[in-house]
């Protein structure tokens, strides 16, 4: 999921390669512990990621779309509209299992649960924005017709979340209202342009992913959210996007579940000759470099055993963060399980992280006394 198919072809290439040379040192009589990658195998992968490149014309963005990107076809919804005023009031799901789904049914009356949709303008191209409320908040304010005019209440903190390369907002729409739920806290899912709704209008690319997640933080802020109240949250492939967007704007915090640390670094190890050091110049990916720039507080969940994009990359990634909070490596987790299979500790761990944010936005908020008075 994490590769696709013309990066696992290459990957597979690359394990060959290495493979081979481990029997040839274990007929010898070396160590059976596999070496470090050769200069050889790493060239295998090299040369076979430069005809592919020039297959595509030398088309790098195209190339990493191709990697990168798979959004579920078709869609797992399609927008449900008001006939008279065109409003969004629901999704209609395209695939059984999910409109047989209990909570994904009720979730597609979005008037019954105070969702909001909105439709972002990304350069000449469209995504979804779905913003949902706390549903004790939603329920208070009776905010069962809602639109993307600011909320009549102060909005507090808001995660956006930048969901993985396989998936789309359809499928998330439980795990979105569980977090609005657990977290107490406004989400703003935000779906890539070539997902969703408009999948068929166009490709998705990483830079319409970064355009997409920085739509959807002006939104946030158009909804009355303050820079401090917003939490970027990225998953796989979401965290590049997200990395990007922090890196240039303020944010209250970042959360990267399961992140790459470079889009290079999912196909094969650094080393002499990889296409991480020969293709560094490239890179569509590189969190490793953007997270550096990004001054606000990063958190990263990882799994211990993720076989798509290993621990070592969230461990990179922590390392390199200007101001990082307490890692949570999920032991004996995957890259897709986390929330599955560890959801008490998940929703544990993720609250502890929002409730920090939310003690330091209340700290920022309260009067300050100061010699002859308050301020």
């Amino acid at each position: 999921r994490g590769l696709g198919r013309s990066g696992a072809a290459i990957s597979m290439s690359h394990k060959a390669v290495v493979h081979n040379e481990n029997l040839a040192d274990q007929e010898d009589g070396a160590e059976e512990e596999p070496r470090p990658l050769s200069c050889t195998a790493n060239c295998v992968v090299s040369s076979l990621l430069v005809a592919y490149i020039c297959s595509r014309k030398c088309d790098v963005q195209k190339v990493a779309s191709e990697f990168a990107f798979f959004p579920p076809s078709p869609p797992t919804y399609q927008l449900s509209r008001d006939e008279a005023s065109g409003e969004v009031v629901g999704i209609d799901y395209n695939y059984s299992e999910l409109a047989e789904e209990l909570t994904s049914a009720s979730l597609g009356n979005f008037k019954a649960h105070g969702i909001a949709c909105e439709t972002l303008e990304v350069g000449r191209e469209r995504c979804c924005v779905f913003y949902l409320r706390p549903p004790a908040a939603a329920a208070d304010e009776h905010i069962g017709a809602a639109t993307a005019s600011k909320p009549s209440s102060a909005p507090g903190l808001v995660v956006i979340f930048a969901h993985g390369n396989a998936t789309d907002c359809g499928a998330m729409m439980p795990f979105y209202y569980a977090c609005a739920a657990s977290l107490e806290v406004a989400v703003l899912a935000v779906e890539y342009v070539g997902y969703g709704a408009y999948q068929e209008e166009s490709t998705p690319s990483a830079r319409s992913a970064f355009r997409s997640v920085e739509a959807a933080y002006q939104h946030a802020l158009r909804l009355g959210h303050t820079p401090d109240q917003i939490i970027l949250y990225g998953q796989s492939i979401g965290s590049a996007p997200v990395c990007a967007v922090a890196a240039a704007n303020p944010v209250g915090g970042v959360v990267l579940h399961s992140p790459i640390a470079t889009g290079l670094r999912t196909m094969t190890d650094n080393g002499p000759c990889s296409p991480v050091c020969m293709f560094a110049c490239l890179e569509p990916f590189n969190n490793l470099r953007a997270i550096k720039r990004i001054e606000s507080v990063v958190f990263i969940i990882h799994g211990t055993e993720d076989e798509e994009v290993p621990c070592s990359h969230g461990e990179m990634l922590h390392a390199a963060a200007q101001a990082p909070h307490p890692p949570y490596w999920v032991e004996g987790a995957g890259h897709s399980d986390i929330v599955e299979n560890h959801s008490d500790e998940y929703f544990r761990q993720l609250r502890f992280f929002v409730d920090g944010r939310r003690d330091l936005e209340a700290a920022d908020a309260a009067p300050q006394k100061i010699s002859g008075g308050v301020r």
